[in-house]
């Protein structure tokens, strides 16, 4: 198999709001979530054998509830020497989050930390779809403890990331022009709704609501690219990447297929709370690292998984995690995605 680069790992199930939106919580926890969740001990176990990573991607429930992250961090930076952490999180806990950033930041010498806080808008909005009253308020508050730790250590990214669905489609402008004008960040991610949510009455943008959506979006992409010094060049390529990935959400939202093979499974795979493994996200278990000495890469390798390659090469989602890695090892692709070139509804 190809080496893996990427590694997306549900740390918990645990998780402090009730996510209308949630497709991890609609799958089921057990009664007893937290109560199974992979030891550090078991982690080191998987890490060890992994060797080597580019990326680790943590997800959840909410991950900063686990009380081990920053040595999870370690571990996987001293075994597979990770230059880059991606951490989502609701933002309740300002002190907590502030103080695990800085943790990680001071342990891990040379580590890219992006902190990605997610808003579905603004505060009437963003708290019906969290269902917790004052949670827009409690992660804008994490957002602003965050701003002198950026000054500190640049290595820190802060983002705001929307989940666009029917019911928050028309928040999502006045969020970004909110975010640009109230908040110091690098930047705002919004990806339309994906997977089962907890809440089966929401649903995705439609595909010709999403282009309309993509094409307002991109003048703040720019401008936040321009808030960050890049040069030009970088700036122009940058914003054609996300136009691209903007058109890849059209064409799959229309029900087109992606034009390029995924590599779900083989690039980038997902690691949950209790040792299974998935090739992304959206898939069923393929085998479980307990039961394979802990060797991950033996899971994907298994019958089961390689059946589950075949089928993950053909099929299309919104998940920018596996877009952006298949683009990456897909010239063709990589190279559209640089020009802005972005596929149409159907055709690549």
């Amino acid at each position: 198999m190809m080496r893996l680069k990427e590694l997306i790992f549900f740390v918990t199930r645990r998780c402090d709001l009730r996510c209308r939106t949630c497709f991890f919580a609609a799958a089921g926890a057990p009664k007893n979530a937290g109560e199974d969740e992979l030891s550090l001990a078991e982690i080191d176990e998987v890490a060890a054998r992994l060797r080597r990573l580019d990326s680790l991607y943590f997800s959840g429930g909410e991950p900063s509830l686990r009380e081990d992250l920053a040595d999870i961090c370690s571990v996987f930076w001293r075994r597979c020497r990770i230059g880059a952490i991606h951490l989502p999180s609701n933002g309740q806990d300002p002190e907590r989050i502030r103080s695990l950033c800085l943790e990680i930041l001071r342990r891990l010498p040379g580590i890219r930390l992006t902190l990605s806080l997610s808003l579905d808008g603004r505060a009437a909005v963003h708290d019906r779809i969290k269902g917790s009253a004052g949670c827009f308020r409690r992660a804008v508050e994490t957002a602003r403890a965050l701003a002198p730790l950026r000054r500190e250590f640049p290595r820190l990214r802060l983002y705001v990331i929307t989940v666009v669905s029917c019911e928050n489609r028309q928040e999502v402008l006045p969020l970004a022009a909110w975010l640009e004008e109230s908040l110091d960040l690098d930047g705002h991610g919004p990806s339309p709704l994906r997977g089962r949510p907890r809440d089966p009455s929401l649903s995705a943008p439609a595909a010709a609501d999403w282009r309309d959506l993509a094409a307002a979006l991109l003048p703040f992409h720019r401008r936040w690219l321009r808030r960050g010094g890049l040069p030009r060049w970088r700036q122009a390529l940058a914003a054609n990447r996300v136009r691209y990935l903007y058109g890849l959400y059209e064409r799959v939202l229309a029900g087109g297929g992606l034009p390029f093979p995924c590599l779900a499974g083989e690039r980038i795979a997902v690691l949950d709370p209790e040792g299974g493994v998935r090739p992304c996200e959206q898939a069923s278990p393929v085998g479980n690292v307990r039961r394979s000495g802990f060797d991950l890469a033996a899971v994907l390798d298994g019958p089961q998984a390689r059946q589950e390659h075949l089928q993950a090469r053909s099929c299309a989602c919104t998940n920018a995690c596996f877009l952006e890695n298949s683009i990456r090892s897909h010239p063709l692709s990589r190279a559209r995605s640089l020009l802005g070139r972005a596929p149409s509804a159907r055709h690549g």
